[in-house]
């Protein structure tokens, strides 16, 4: 049986990534660009401030389900830009 995308990440990362892993899983040149993405409304998942730390984080299984949707040819991208969730997360 093969492994899931999801179990491989979560089983090399845990099951919450910070903005470096994010960087690194999305290809995004340095934490500074993924910020810009985030502030735009670009990012297809949620990530979250945790009080007393530097930094975002994101659940992995939200980032696996995420990569997965964007090789899924059948299924559109999420639009959070205008969406009233999008202005709960990217506050």
């Amino acid at each position: 049986m093969a492994t899931s995308f999801r179990a491989s990440l979560e089983a090399r990362y845990g099951p919450i990534v910070d903005a470096k892993t994010i960087c690194k899983l999305l290809y995004f040149p340095n934490v500074t660009a993924l910020k810009h993405a985030r502030a735009r409304g670009k990012l297809g998942f949620r990530v979250v401030q945790l009080e007393a730390r530097r930094g975002v984080f994101a659940r992995t299984e939200d980032v696996a389900a995420y990569l997965e949707r964007a090789f899924d040819s059948e299924a559109e991208p999420p639009d959070l830009k205008n969406s009233e969730e999008a202005h709960m997360l990217f506050k």
